[in-house]
Order: structure tokens, then C-alpha cells, then sequence
């Protein structure tokens, strides 16, 4: 490594980090409360009673929790965009690869955001299922020959069936809300960048008066 390499190294890691932060807010802003209403809208469709309450109120929390983690993955998704093609002096190539990125990261965590609440959702639901089972045997004399018949075929119900319709109730909503957010994502990513597509760095004063890309 030359000597000339290694002074120039903390300039590029400098200009790596200079985002546009109030980019970096809007897009940040805009996909967690917009990603946020569809995992509000699952969580009252599929739900467990017991998270239930007003569906503003929840929406505006959960988004607001989940918007450090939105921010960190614009600032990922633009690092990445300015590392693989910032050099580029093609526009279009800078803001395809930043719409790519911006998309499948925050999808990525807008699904994962679904899944993890659809899970505590099933994980309560299940309880209340066995709960209600427990008390179902314990005021009725129940059906032996049937259950023994059952246990022997090695059957799927009762229990076993309320538990395995509630999870492919779960899996089936996930998949859904997932391609949802991929649809969603795709228009506000579309739009936001149609918008600020050129402010997606701070541009640095060398670079520009020099003529480069500000990228």
C-alpha cells in the first residue's frame, strides 16, 4: 500500500459518510409510519385480543419504536448505493441501485417487524386455546373412546387442529402483509427518490469545483 493510499484513506471514509440526514429522515419517516399502518392492520385483523387497543394509538407507537431501526437501514441502503455505483456518473444508475436497496432492506424490516408480532400474536392466542381446553375438561366428561381413537390414527384435532389453523392463519397473513409491503415500498421508494433523487449525499466542495460526481 503506497504512502499516498494510506493519507488518503480517512478522506474516503469521510466522504462515505456524508448522507443528506434530512434525506435520510424523510425516507426513514415515510417508511416506518407507512410500513407501520399495514403491521397495525394485520395485528387487528389476526391479532390476539389481549394487545388489543385503539388502532391510532398503537399504529403511532409501534412506528415510532421502529424508526431508529428505519434509519439505520436507509443510512445501510445509500452507503451501499454510494459504494457500488457512486462513482458512476449515470443519475439513473445511482438512483436504480438506491431504489433496489431501499426497497429490499426496508422490506426486509418491515417483514420482520410482521413477523415478530404475528408470533407473540400466536404464542398469546395458543395459551388462550389451551386455557379454554383445560377448562372445557374440567367441567365436561369429555369423549375417551374418541380421544383414545383419535390418539391411536395419531389425528390432528381438538387442540392440535385450533393451534394448526390459527398458525396457517398466521403464516398465510405474513405472506400477504409481506408482499404488500413489497408493493408499498416500490411506490413510496419511486416517488421519495423522484422527489430528492439528487440530494441523496451532501455535496462535497471539492468535488464539485473540480466537476465530479457529487456521488
Amino acid at each position: 500500500m503506497s504512502i499516498q493510499e494510506t493519507i488518503e484513506r480517512p478522506i474516503d471514509v469521510q466522504r462515505l459518510l456524508r448522507l443528506s440526514w434530512l434525506t435520510v429522515a424523510v425516507f426513514a419517516v415515510a417508511f416506518a409510519y407507512i410500513d407501520g399502518f399495514w403491521v397495525t392492520s394485520l395485528q387487528g385483523a389476526v391479532g390476539s385480543l389481549e394487545r388489543s387497543r385503539p388502532p391510532f394509538q398503537r399504529w403511532l407507537r409501534d412506528s415510532t419504536l421502529m424508526l431508529p431501526v428505519y434509519v439505520g437501514a436507509v443510512v445501510v441502503a445509500l452507503l451501499l448505493t454510494r459504494r457500488w455505483v457512486g462513482r458512476s456518473r449515470r443519475s439513473l444508475a445511482r438512483i436504480g441501485t438506491a431504489t433496489v436497496l431501499l426497497v429490499a432492506i426496508c422490506t426486509a424490516v418491515g417483514t420482520a417487524e410482521v413477523a415478530n408480532s404475528s408470533a407473540y400474536d400466536y404464542r398469546l392466542q395458543t395459551r388462550h386455546l389451551e386455557a379454554v381446553e383445560e377448562l372445557n375438561h374440567a367441567h365436561s366428561v369429555g369423549h375417551p373412546a374418541l380421544t383414545a381413537a383419535d390418539a391411536e390414527s395419531g389425528a390432528c384435532v381438538g387442540l392440535c387442529a385450533a393451534k394448526r389453523s390459527t398458525r396457517d392463519l398466521h403464516v398465510r397473513a405474513v405472506t400477504r402483509a409481506g408482499a404488500v409491503l413489497l408493493l408499498t415500498n416500490v411506490l413510496l421508494a419511486g416517488w421519495l427518490l423522484a422527489l430528492r433523487g439528487d440530494r441523496l449525499w451532501k455535496r462535497s466542495s471539492v468535488v464539485a469545483q473540480r466537476g465530479g460526481s457529487p456521488a
